[in-house]
């Protein structure tokens, strides 16, 4: 439960009737767990049948007490709340200890409970303690009949008390985990976001500044060249002009291979094909492309990332490798979409394969931000495979 929501009901509880300070605290405690008023959940359901069943009742509940009402978590044979004030739960929880009653009919104390005038005689209840130290409420089992609790009985009660605790406490550390990775997911979204932005600047001032600077010194050099009336500078301008030309080719084509450039029309496939075929022109390796899959991928961004992580992986195999061939395989298994990018270089060592270097966590932090994951694995009998699966919603057509 948020902050907020925290206020909010505190406030309401205030408002209607003041509690004490750690009545207030108690109740706060009991707000973070935000489990009164959820759904059904088989795993208290099934402590608290567990508990009717070795006390032989045909009644038991996991009880969360607030200010005016009693709200049962899981429970048999009771309806879903009860009033707070006079219960036996309430007690439990103002006493901060087990309670045991034999008779309530003939007990002073509970005789006129609601409860009791309910028909309920008989009461065995161990207090939840949070590890904090707060009361959120009580595991009960209960009769219709007097009855003496057993100590078999009354240690049940106990165990299976700290086992509800337990899975409250199981329950809050999965939430406040799944909002942090919600948070980090966030984050790493506008982190990626704020690179692809510097990545097609780049690519915008590689491609069209520098390219057309180099384009306009081309031009000025050709046009000394035809002023020139000399035959050996002309021949010289000539080469310049012929160096500058393949240098603006050059330029082009790696703003392409080396940012998220030739991403930004197309699909995941065609962007492949397209940065594997500038990697064929600029390096002397020989790569391939293995569509496996007539997959579309409908979410943009996540296309993008794995473009990016195709392109990391595909250029730390030129640039380390020392092979000859990159294979790029794209598959689907088990609704994760699977790409591998294979080399025939000269491996990786085994003790380093969960490296920790700057491309192989960029690589596993964009596989992370959408539920996958990445490992670096050595091939045999030589060579290095770099494997990423992420789920994915799907669609049958082209990717």
């Amino acid at each position: 439960m948020s902050g907020d929501s925290l206020r909010r009901r505190a406030v309401n509880t205030v408002a209607q009737n003041p509690p004490s300070i750690e009545e207030l605290a108690r109740l706060n405690e009991l707000w973070s767990y935000d489990i009164v008023d959820t759904e059904q959940d088989p795993r208290f359901d099934e402590i608290v049948q567990l508990a009717a069943v070795i006390c032989k009742v045909d009644l038991a509940a996991i009880s969360l007490v607030e200010s005016q009402r009693l709200w049962l978590k899981a429970k048999i044979g009771l309806p879903a709340e009860l009033q707070s004030e006079g219960s036996f739960c309430r007690v439990v929880v103002s006493n901060r200890a087990p309670l045991v009653i034999r008779d309530a009919a003939a007990d002073p104390d509970f005789c006129d409970s609601s409860l009791t005038r309910s028909g309920i005689r008989s009461y065995l209840g161990y207090p939840l303690e949070s590890p904090s130290g707060a009361i959120l409420g009580s595991l009960c089992a209960l009769d219709r009949k007097p009855r003496d609790w057993s100590l078999l009985e009354c240690d049940t009660i106990r165990i299976l008390a700290s086992q509800v605790v337990a899975r409250l406490d199981l329950r809050r550390a999965n939430a406040e985990l799944m909002q942090l990775w919600e948070e980090r997911r966030d984050i790493e979204t506008r982190s990626l976001a704020g690179r692809r932005a510097d990545e097609r600047r780049l690519a915008s001032e590689l491609h069209e500044g520098l390219g057309q600077d180099l384009t306009g010194l081309t031009l000025m050099v050709k046009a000394v060249r035809s002023c020139s009336r000399e035959a050996a500078t002309c021949a010289d301008l000539e080469k310049i002009e012929k160096i500058m030309r393949g240098t603006i080719d050059y330029c082009r084509r790696l703003a392409r291979a080396s940012t998220a450039f030739g991403f930004i029309h197309g699909s995941l496939r065609e962007s492949l094909e397209r940065f594997l075929d500038g990697v064929n022109e600029l390096s002397n390796l020989r790569c391939e492309l293995n569509w496996r899959t007539t997959v579309a991928l409908r979410d943009r961004a996540v296309a993008y990332n794995i473009y990016r992580i195709a392109q990391e992986a595909v250029t730390n195999a030129v640039r380390h490798s020392g092979g000859r061939r990159i294979h790029v395989q794209f598959g689907v298994h088990n609704e994760r979409l699977v790409m591998e990018v294979d080399d025939d270089g000269r491996g990786i060592d085994p003790r380093l394969a969960g490296g920790s270097g700057v491309g192989i966590e960029t690589m596993r932090f964009r596989a992370r931000t959408y539920g996958g994951g990445l490992e670096v694995l050595p091939r045999v009998p030589r060579g290095t495979r770099i494997r990423c699966e992420i789920p994915l919603p799907l669609s049958n057509s082209q990717g």
